[in-house]
């Protein structure tokens, strides 16, 4: 939960625009305050084998796309 977007956030996005926004917010606030969590889930990735999972139809509308990144920096574990 600490690393998800607030649903009321969500609500409204339409456009390509309003996702971008939307992961340039998450990303200039939770990515960078949440160290910890990512932290978590990288040892969670190194135990065993793990995935991102979400039901976003375009991976480019998904947080964890977005979240993947810091992740695997902090794991040293390819995307």
């Amino acid at each position: 939960p600490s690393l998800g977007i607030d649903s009321a956030l969500r609500r409204s996005l339409e456009t390509r625009d309003d996702y971008d926004r939307l992961f340039a917010r998450y990303e200039a606030t939770t990515l960078r305050t949440e160290r910890d969590a990512m932290q978590t889930i990288g040892g969670w990735m190194r135990e065993s084998p793990t995935v991102l999972v979400c039901q976003e139809a375009d991976p480019e509308c998904c947080h964890r796309a977005r979240l993947a990144v810091p992740v695997s920096r902090l794991s040293d574990l390819p995307i």
